[in-house]
C-alpha cells in the first residue's frame, strides 16, 4: 500500500512534489480533507493552486485560504490516479469536490436524425428532450464549452457545401438565419455524412482530422500566413480537448439488471453480471469482474462499483435491479449519491431471484 506524503503548503515545499501522476489532498487546520484532485503531473497541477495571480476562480481562493498542509501519492500512469482519486473521494468526501456533483458538470451531444442529421447540446436539465430515435454521447464537460469548442472546429469543417455558400453546421447547431435546406431536393441525408465523421474522429484512438490540420499549419507558416496557422492551431487544440471529453454513447433504458457473484471471497473477487432493458427487450449483456481490498467489505465494493458504474454511463434508467441484501443504510447512501451526481433518483431494488 502506497503512504501519502505530507508538506507544508508553501511554494518552497511545493518544489519538492514530483513530476509524477499521482492523487494530491489538501489537509485544513482541523487536520479535515478539503479537497482531493489527480494530475498526470503532480507538482505542476498542485502549484497551480498557490500561484500569485488575480485569475483563480473562487473555489481556487477557498481551497488556498484553507489548506496547511498538502499530501500526495505517486501512481503508475494517468489512469491508475484517476481511479486512486475516485476511491479517495468516494471514501472520504471532501467540501470542495464538487466535480461531477453538479448538473454543469457534464452536457450531452446529440445527434438527431429528423429532419436530417444535426447536432443538438443539451445538459442534464433537458435529458426529458431526448428521444429513442437520438444518438447522444456524454461530453465531461459543461455545455458552454461543449458549444464552444464545435463553434471552433465547424470554422475549419465546411462540410456540405450548397450553391448559396453556407455550410450545414449553420444549421446544425440551430445558428443558421437563413434555413438552405428547403432548396435543395436531397435534404434528407444532408449533413449525416459530416456529423458521423466528427463522432467517428472522437470515438477512434488516433484523429483523422488533426494530422490533416497539421499539414496545413506548416503550409501557412512557410507562407508566412501565421494568423491562418494560429487559427489551425486553436482549431486542433479544441478538438483534443472534445476528444478527452468525450464519455462515450448513452442510451435510455427502463432497467439495469446487476448480477453478482462471489468468486474468491479471501480476495474480495466479485464477477458481475448486467443486463440493460428497454420496451420489455435485452439492448445490451455484458459481464465484467470487479477486485477489491481489505478496506472494503463485500458489501461497500459493491456499492462502490455501482457508482462508478453510473459515472461512466453518462445516463441514469428509471430502475436499479441487483441480487446481493444491501442494508438500508447503504441503499440510502446509493440514492444520495446518485441524486447529487444526475439530480434525480433511481428505484433501487433488491431483487433475489431474476
Amino acid at each position: 500500500m502506497i503512504l501519502f506524503n505530507r508538506i507544508e503548503a508553501n511554494s518552497k515545499s511545493i518544489l519538492k512534489i514530483p513530476h509524477i501522476p499521482g492523487v494530491y489532498r489538501f489537509i485544513g487546520n482541523n487536520q479535515e480533507i478539503i479537497y482531493i484532485g489527480a494530475s498526470g503531473n503532480l507538482q505542476k497541477r498542485v502549484s497551480q493552486y498557490f500561484r500569485q495571480t488575480s485569475n483563480h476562480n473562487r473555489k481556487h481562493q477557498k481551497i488556498k485560504q484553507l489548506t496547511r498542509f498538502i499530501e500526495y501519492q505517486g501512481q503508475l500512469d494517468v489512469e491508475s490516479a484517476f481511479e486512486a482519486e475516485r476511491i479517495e473521494i468516494w471514501t472520504n468526501q471532501p467540501v470542495l469536490n464538487i466535480r461531477g456533483n453538479t448538473v454543469h458538470s457534464f452536457s450531452y451531444l446529440i445527434v438527431r436524425k429528423k429532419p436530417f442529421s444535426h447536432l443538438l447540446c443539451y445538459d442534464e436539465k433537458d435529458y426529458s428532450k431526448i428521444t429513442p430515435d437520438d444518438e447522444f454521447y456524454r461530453i465531461n464537460t459543461h455545455m458552454k464549452d461543449l458549444i464552444e469548442k464545435l463553434e471552433i472546429i465547424r470554422r475549419k469543417i465546411p462540410f456540405c457545401m450548397f450553391s448559396n455558400g453556407k455550410s450545414c453546421w449553420d444549421y446544425q447547431l440551430n445558428l443558421c438565419t437563413n434555413n438552405c435546406r428547403v432548396t435543395s431536393d436531397n435534404h434528407d441525408n444532408r449533413g449525416e455524412l459530416d456529423v458521423h465523421a466528427l463522432i467517428t474522429d472522437l470515438i477512434s484512438k488516433e484523429s483523422a482530422l488533426i494530422p490533416q490540420w497539421e499539414v496545413h499549419i506548416t503550409d501557412c507558416v512557410s507562407k508566412y500566413q501565421f494568423e491562418q496557422a494560429r487559427k489551425f492551431r486553436t482549431t486542433i487544440e479544441a478538438l483534443e480537448s472534445l476528444r478527452c471529453s468525450f464519455g462515450g454513447q448513452c442510451s435510455l433504458r427502463e432497467v439495469d439488471k446487476f448480477s453478482f457473484e462471489i468468486t474468491n471471497l479471501s480476495k474480495k473477487t466479485i464477477s458481475v453480471q448486467i443486463k440493460s432493458f428497454a420496451d420489455g427487450k435485452n439492448i445490451s449483456r455484458k459481464q465484467e469482474s470487479i477486485q477489491g481490498n481489505d478496506r472494503f467489505t463485500t458489501e461497500i465494493l459493491i456499492l462502490y462499483f455501482l457508482m462508478k458504474y453510473y459515472r461512466k454511463a453518462g445516463s441514469l434508467p428509471n430502475e436499479v435491479h441487483i441480487d446481493y441484501p444491501l442494508s438500508k443504510q447503504l441503499q440510502i447512501r446509493f440514492d444520495k449519491r446518485i441524486r447529487r451526481f444526475y439530480h434525480r433518483p433511481v428505484n433501487l431494488k433488491i431483487i433475489n431471484n431474476f
